[in-house]
């Protein structure tokens, strides 16, 4: 499972974009972003390898090393959605520590890397819950209540998927039940197999698990923050939290959507911006 993923190939006159992983650790959110950047932007996903990395500084540190084998020389343009955005900036910050300059820091609604920092340390199961409701979310899948539910989860008909509680059942049967309720629903296709799953999992709990141990330092650059105007930031403060960590000017961008369908639905506004920014 390579880090690298070709996603545009653009033009060799124009600089790529790199786009950071969110927690599930795949890139495939980024694909409509990427077209509507337009066919001439090249733009490179990076996604989590198996076995996952532990912590983010490896994580930004082995990325970066992939990332030159496109380009050996900066000025980089690195983006991040969600948890993407404490990896592409701990990427910016080890750059600016070896000479290098990030021109495009772009963080794609996402919360301020300190923000996770310490984030109480969730079991097996509950962590597969958080997977699911993410998963959900992610590809907009409508959960019906009469679903077939495995008789490990002792359910009664007619329940709410928020309320089903796997944390009597061990991290296999849990799965065994995830699997199911996926294949149900359509968001598993039938012929995954086990150990698929429990991989694409572990690529999650590795990745939520790395931001709650991962303690940010100081950025002297610029970092530019694209913001869904549906999605409920932090109190008052308009940067989300990265005002706190960078010593550059934080520009912010209001987006239609939310955090899942400004990549999605609403992913023109969002394209538009982003062209603006990279100078097409």
């Amino acid at each position: 499972r390579s880090i690298l993923v070709p996603i545009q190939e653009g033009s060799p006159e124009r600089r790529p974009l790199f786009r950071v992983h969110s927690v599930g650790g795949e890139v495939a959110a980024y694909h409509p972003l990427a077209r509507h950047l337009g066919p001439e932007q090249p733009v490179y996903g990076l996604q989590s390898p198996d076995p996952p990395f532990e912590h983010i500084p490896e994580m930004a540190e082995r990325y970066l090393a992939v990332l030159r084998t496109v380009q050996p020389e900066g000025p980089y343009r690195i983006a991040g959605w969600s948890m993407g955005g404490a990896v592409a900036y701990e990427m910016a910050c080890q750059l600016e520590a070896q000479g290098e300059k990030t021109e495009v820091l772009a963080m794609i609604d996402a919360v301020s890397a300190a923000s996770w920092t310490g984030e109480q340390r969730w079991s097996d199961t509950e962590m597969l819950g958080l997977f699911a409701v993410a998963m959900v979310y992610l590809h907009d899948v409508d959960v019906p209540a009469d679903l077939d539910l495995p008789p490990s989860l002792g359910v009664p008909p007619g329940f709410d998927l928020s309320t089903v509680d796997v944390s009597g059942l061990s991290l296999d049967e849990a799965l065994a039940a995830a699997l199911d309720l996926g294949r149900q629903v359509g968001l598993l296709p039938p012929n995954l197999a086990p150990e698929e799953l429990r991989r694409i999992f572990e690529r999650f709990r590795a990745n939520r698990v790395s931001l709650s141990t991962y303690e940010p330092g100081p950025y002297d650059g610029d970092l530019h923050l694209f913001r869904a105007r549906d999605q409920i930031g932090m109190g008052d403060d308009p940067t989300l939290g990265w005002r706190d960590l960078v010593k550059g000017e934080v520009r912010i961008f209001d987006c239609s959507g939310d955090h899942y369908t400004l990549l999605r639905e609403e992913v023109e506004g969002l394209a538009g911006q982003l062209r603006e920014l990279l100078g097409r």
